[in-house]
């Protein structure tokens, strides 16, 4: 029940996070690939 509720906790903040940090990671890629 433990190692549940501790994989819920830090699997969450992942999940919400991760389309900013891709939408990020595309624009810096792309930006990157542009510059070069």
């Amino acid at each position: 029940q433990l190692k549940y509720a501790i994989i819920v906790f830090t699997t969450l903040p992942v999940i919400f996070t991760y389309p900013f940090f891709q939408k990020y990671f595309i624009k810096g890629a792309l930006l990157g690939s542009l510059k070069e």
